[in-house]
This record gives structure tokens, sequence and C-alpha cells, in this order.
């Protein structure tokens, strides 16, 4: 088993232990989390898999740190699209690439809507941390205006960041991906994202 594989399987191993305690203690909203390092004794593993098994429940919105208090459960009914995202990904194997792949779903939708909006981006304007992938990403939904696709895509996002590597990208490609959705070339769009900014492809 690879590095990355094993740190994956630690941690997704950690989560389900915190979800199993949460139900064998029957723990409701409100009610408290023991703490972190008594997780870790708990569980038996290193308290960095439990950190960071705790940040993605916060993440998708299933607990909630109080400042000086602890961690709690929250209502996982007002946040049902989170809690289905997360019931899925925590009990399929290998679901990152199911989650990859919706994920470059809604990437390229969003690229779609801007070429056909015959959206203008003012490249020589664009704020130099958005040639990253992910805030990248995060500003062309946002340019769509299409709250829902930016809001699945944020917890997707949160979730190949825990678990997934990804190689660095050349501003060259931004520009030229920011340039075809100007030059409203879908075509050309597409073929840089595919090329460039699939994560669904293995890297190399």
């Amino acid at each position: 088993m690879g590095q990355r594989q094993y740190q994956q399987k630690v941690y997704l191993e950690t989560f389900e232990k915190i979800r199993k305690i949460i139900q064998e203690r029957n723990l409701q909203p409100g009610d408290r989390l023991p703490s972190e390092r008594e997780l870790t004794d708990l569980l038996h593993v290193g308290r960095s898999s439990v950190r960071e098994a705790l940040r993605a429940m916060e993440l998708l919105g299933l607990i909630e740190t109080r400042r000086g208090e602890g961690t709690f459960i929250v209502d996982f009914r007002k946040h049902q699209l989170v809690e289905l995202l997360s019931s899925f990904v925590f009990q399929r194997e290998n679901a990152d690439h199911d989650i990859l792949e919706v994920k470059r779903i809604i990437e390229t939708s969003g690229i779609y809507k801007l070429v056909f909006n015959r959206t203008y981006i003012d490249i020589s304007q664009w704020n130099e941390k958005y040639f990253d992938r992910e805030k990248f990403f995060e500003r062309i939904l946002i340019l769509t205006d299409n709250q829902l696709l930016l809001k699945i895509w944020y917890i997707l996002s949160e979730f190949i960041r825990l678990l997934q590597f990804t190689n660095p990208i050349e501003k060259k490609y931004y520009i030229e991906l920011l340039t075809a959705i100007n030059s409203g070339n879908w075509d050309q769009a597409l073929s840089i994202y595919m090329l460039y900014f699939d994560q669904a492809k293995p890297i190399q």
C-alpha cells in the first residue's frame, strides 16, 4: 500500500470510529464530543488523524467547535445535502474517484456557462492568488452566479483537499483557459481543462 493510500485508510477509519462513538453513546444535537486527546486514547490512533477527521466533520456541518467549551454535535437535519455526501464518501470504497468525477462535471459546467453566457474575464485584473487550482475554480463558479453548484463544489473540494495530492499547474495554462472562455471557444476550453486540470486522471 502506498503512502497516500495508507494515509487515506487511517483517516477514513478514524472518521468511522468517531461516527460509531456518536452512535453508540447516542449523542444528540447539542451533546459534547470527547476531546481530541480523549479520542486519541480511545481510538489508539495519532492525534493528527483525529484532528483531520474532526476537521472534516466540522467542514461537513456535522459538528461545531465552541471556543473554550469543546466540540458539539449539530442538527444533521439542517444539512441533508452534506449528510448525504458524507455518508456516500465515508461508506463507499474508492469513493474519492467518484467524487473527483462529480467535481469535474461541476467545474466543466461552470466553464460551459461562462462560455455560452459570453462572460468576459479581464485577465489583466485577475488576482495572482487565483492562479491556484481550487481558488481558480472557486472564482469561476462564483462568476456563474449558481449558488447550488458552488455549495456542492465547496463540499467536494474539501473532501479532495483532505484525501488527494495534486500536481501544480503552470500559470500559462490558467491564462489559456481564461482566453478560451473569453473567446467563446467551448471545445478549446474543454480540451485545456481535460489536459491540465482534470483531477480524475491518475496523477503522474
